[in-house]
């Protein structure tokens, strides 16, 4: 899925990723993406935006609310663990990571360099 060089990250990074912006989703939102609490920083050069998430073949939900990525950490039962911690609500900087979603369901993904 990603380019030679570059891989999903495990949640294990993501967990890392959380504690160097001391588990503020702001700094990984496009500066200006968000209201109230919850507008983007970008101090983490992420560039984040609002995609939801798919849970049907011909619809998004949540879409300019929240954003999920998938990590590549398997979960059990044919479950991935999808990283919640890109769930950049619009209206707070909440920070979740590890949450187990059906890999049925489309999230967004972001390639890391080896």
């Amino acid at each position: 899925m990603c380019p030679s060089g570059w891989h999903i990250p495990t949640n294990y990074e993501f967990q890392l990723l959380g504690q160097a912006v001391e588990q503020n989703s702001n700094a990984f939102k496009k500066v200006g993406v968000g209201s109230a609490t919850g507008v983007g920083t970008n101090t983490s050069g992420f560039s984040g935006t609002l995609r939801g998430s798919q849970y049907s073949l011909t619809h998004w939900h949540n879409r300019g609310a929240l954003s999920y990525f998938w990590s590549s950490t398997e979960g059990y039962g044919g479950y991935a663990d999808c990283a919640k911690n890109m769930i950049y609500k619009v209206e707070d900087n909440y920070l979740g990571i590890g949450a187990l979603h059906t890999k049925i369901n489309g999230k967004s993904i972001r390639c890391i360099k080896d």
